[in-house]
């Protein structure tokens, strides 16, 4: 009995079972027709659209032949644009040719024209700037008239000055020896012989101070001579030679001068106005010029002085 029950149990349990395999099976068979179903669909919208492709295809093979059917139209009509295309360019070319012939003829002809013309705004270029620079030279010149004017204002100034200090110094001098006579008197009067070997070592004092002076003034003003000589003398003959550069440039050219006769003005600004300036300067001022190089930029100097040495060979007599 306990068996029969228990079988019956087992089978109980397989039937539900087997009721639940149906019922998984009955809901997979829906689902795979509803699959069906949209598969279906889908068919005949594929096969919808492959009509639409192929009324396309269609289409766009009429268009294909339509639009052959004008390029060869185009190609027709543009074979004749090229041929008339090849006949205006072999006009044009016969053209170009004929002008280039003409221009060769022109430019034949203008050349020399051509030519001309730049030689002489080459040449106006040269004598524009030759005329500047004889105007800055003229202007250099006129500066150092000037300058050559202050210096002998200056000098004159100096002189006046020398003259009241030599004035000063005999003034001195003469006070001095008054003194020294009172002094020699009273020693007369009083010692002969002191008098004697007082007079003696004031000879020797006042010689000996006197060749010295002399002697280093003659070698300061030896050197002063040689160093202003020969650098202020190179210097204006510098100036000089670059004047006569510039006249002699245009007289090789064959032009005139600005002015008319700069070589003459440069040649008397320079080698003879100045010289005898100098010296009358100089002369008027008790001093010498040993040369023209004695102007340089403006300044004017001597080399000698004799009123220095006057003061101290009086002052030592």
């Amino acid at each position: 009995m306990r068996q029969t029950v228990k079988d019956v149990n087992e089978k109980t349990l397989h039937i539900a079972d087997l009721e639940d395999k149906m019922e998984n099976t009955s809901s997979h068979i829906a689902d795979s027709e509803n699959n069906i179903a949209m598969i279906e669909q889908m068919c005949e919208e594929k096969e919808q659209a492959l009509k639409i492709v192929k009324q396309q295809n269609t289409t766009l093979r009429e268009e294909k032949l339509a639009a052959q059917n004008e390029v060869s139209v185009k190609k027709d009509e543009l074979e004749v644009l090229k041929k008339d295309l090849r006949a205006k360019c072999e006009r044009l070319a016969q053209q170009d040719k004929t002008i280039a012939a003409l221009n060769e003829v022109l430019i034949a002809k203008d050349r020399s024209e051509i030519l001309e013309a730049r030689e002489k705004a080459e040449l106006k270029r040269k004598v524009n700037e030759l005329t500047l620079a004889l105007a800055s030279r003229d202007r250099e010149v006129e500066d150092l008239h000037l300058s050559l004017t202050k210096a002998k204002n200056e000098m004159a100034s100096l002189a006046m000055k020398t003259t009241q200090l030599q004035k000063n110094v005999l003034e001195e001098l003469n006070a001095v020896t008054k003194e020294q006579t009172v002094v020699l008197r009273k020693m007369k009067e009083r010692s002969p012989g002191r008098l004697i070997d007082f007079l003696e070592k004031q000879e020797y004092n006042i010689l000996s101070r006197k060749e010295k002076f002399q002697m280093r003034q003659q070698m300061y003003d030896a050197e002063l001579k040689v160093f202003q000589t020969e650098k202020e003398k190179a210097h204006l003959q510098a100036k000089i030679s670059e004047l006569d550069q510039l006249v002699a440039s245009l007289k090789i050219e064959g032009h005139p001068t600005p002015d008319g006769a700069h070589e003459d003005t440069a040649c008397a600004c320079t080698s003879q106005a100045l010289v005898p300036q100098i010296h009358e300067m100089s002369a008027d001022m008790g001093g010498t010029v040993a040369d023209i190089a004695g102007v340089k930029n403006g300044d004017l100097t001597t080399t000698t002085c004799p009123t220095r040495s006057c003061i101290h060979s009086q002052a030592a007599t």
